[in-house]
């Protein structure tokens, strides 16, 4: 329950909104770009004391006050958020994440989220997108039991904690403290598509590799005939007899072309209607 209500007069707060978990079931199919986050002026709002147990804070202000808050009643849940759904309070309606965000209520109410009971291994996962911000003093375990090592990572203009690399498939559990009771956390696969035994088509190797110049050899014969030109080279017979052939044309024609840029003897000379020459001749 909300302790009271703060009211900034005609002094709006213009605070900045961060989802407290990328990863959570009510953001599922949202896109918020890392380091982006709208913000809301607001004139009143609630103060909250101390959640409940079964409480969670999904938006928090830049300060980190709660500005949307759940609670789960049963099989649902409750959405409470910390300024009013008009224009009384801040100018959360008139906000473009207005809109997405009570999209994406409607759809979480309505039991449509789209989200995975597992992640996918990976490198860089960020524990913020996952299970939200970690207490302090609580240890990450990975299906044998053993401690996780986490490294910062920096997305967007944030610094969270993140595991490097988890390639090992299980359910990952979370220590809050020193020999206490871990608790699920999140579950890894591996992705089926890399234990696919199909024969891949020798057409697709270069799309699969990324390698324009590859050649794929299927059979003795093919792999003798790559080997050959490889070392030996391909003969150049034929090449070279086309080369001279079309070098000989080019000759032709252009010897043909010089021709006719000369004079001719009779242009030379100069000879009269009678057929008598006039002048001296030059030597050519």
């Amino acid at each position: 329950m909300p302790k009271a209500v703060t009211d900034f007069g005609t002094d709006a707060q213009r605070r900045a909104l961060r989802l407290v978990k990328r990863g959570d079931a009510l953001f599922q199919g949202m896109h918020v770009p890392p380091g982006t986050y709208p913000s809301v002026a607001a004139s009143r709002e609630l103060q909250w004391g101390k959640l409940n147990a079964d409480s969670d804070v999904v938006i928090t202000t830049d300060p980190g006050s709660p500005f949307l808050l759940r609670r789960k009643i049963g099989k649902g849940c409750v959405l409470f958020f910390s300024v009013s759904a008009d224009r009384r309070w801040s100018n959360l309606p008139l906000s473009p994440f207005f809109l997405p965000l009570v999209h994406q209520i409607v759809h979480y109410s309505a039991g449509q989220e789209q989200s995975q009971p597992f992640i996918w291994t990976g490198r860089n996962l960020a524990l913020a997108d996952i299970m939200g911000a970690l207490p302090p003093g609580t240890d990450l375990l990975d299906p044998t039991g053993r401690p996780v090592p986490l490294h910062p990572l920096k997305t967007g203009q944030d610094k969270s904690l993140g595991i490097e690399a988890c390639t090992r498939p299980g359910l990952y559990t979370a220590q809050v403290t020193a020999g206490g009771q871990p608790e699920p956390a999140f579950a890894v696969n591996i992705m089926r598509s890399e234990s696919d035994l199909t024969r891949v088509i020798s057409t697709d190797v270069p799309i699969l590799t990324g390698l324009s110049a590859i050649r794929v050899a299927e059979n003795k014969d093919d792999l003798m005939q790559l080997v050959k030109e490889l070392r030996i080279g391909r003969p150049m017979a034929e090449t070279l007899l086309w080369l001279v052939f079309l070098l000989s044309i080019a000759e032709l024609f252009l010897a043909n072309r010089a021709a006719r840029k000369s004079k001719t003897l009779s242009e030379q000379l100069k000879i009269d209607m009678t057929g008598r020459v006039k002048g001296s001749v030059q030597s050519v």
